[in-house]
């Protein structure tokens, strides 16, 4: 009889895990899965925030802006003709006292453009007079910025040859004695 007790509980527990393990096999597979999902995510952030570091080390801080559209094309200029026989125009500031101002100054036009030569020529009097006059109507403070002075004296030049002739004024020397 105690062979028989001792097999009929054998076979409660062989039956047991059997069923435990038929029970067993769903919620097994769903945890391996889950455990491989978790491992392949881990992965990815491990490598991601390693790629991330190396990148940031490399990059040693330096920040790149992008360029500026001026960076990104530089054109040629367009060729000019340069009238650059004006000469040496003196004139005084508005300061007190006044101060020298002695410049040289050329006009860009058109290339191969006569009519525009001639007007200049008929008109270098009246033209040395006009620039003459602009600077002794500035400051000497005034006097730095050669770009804002090319603008005006392009302007004024223009107006006396009649017309947008002058493409370009360059003041070739600036030189200021006080």
């Amino acid at each position: 009889m105690a062979r028989e007790e001792n097999n009929d509980l054998n076979n409660e527990l062989n039956v047991e895990t059997t069923s435990t393990k038929k029970n067993r096999l769903v919620p097994e597979i769903i945890i391996k899965i889950l455990k491989w999902t978790a491992l392949g995510l881990f992965a990815i952030i491990f490598v991601s925030t390693i790629s991330w570091i190396v990148f940031k080390i490399s990059e040693g801080g330096k920040r790149n802006p992008a360029p500026s559209s001026s960076d990104i094309y530089i054109g040629t200029p367009e060729p000019l003709d340069w009238y650059k026989t004006l000469g040496e125009i003196r004139s005084s500031t508005k300061d007190s006292p006044p101060a020298t101002v002695i410049v040289s100054v050329h006009f860009g036009y058109e290339k191969g453009n006569k009519i525009i030569s001639q007007s200049i020529s008929d008109q270098i009097p009246l033209l040395r007079s006009e620039v003459r006059k602009y600077f002794d109507s500035k400051y000497k403070s005034e006097l730095a910025n050669e770009d804002i002075l090319c603008s005006d004296i392009k302007q004024i030049v223009n107006n006396i040859i009649g017309g947008q002739g002058i493409d370009k004024v360059v003041i070739d020397s600036k030189n200021i004695v006080e």
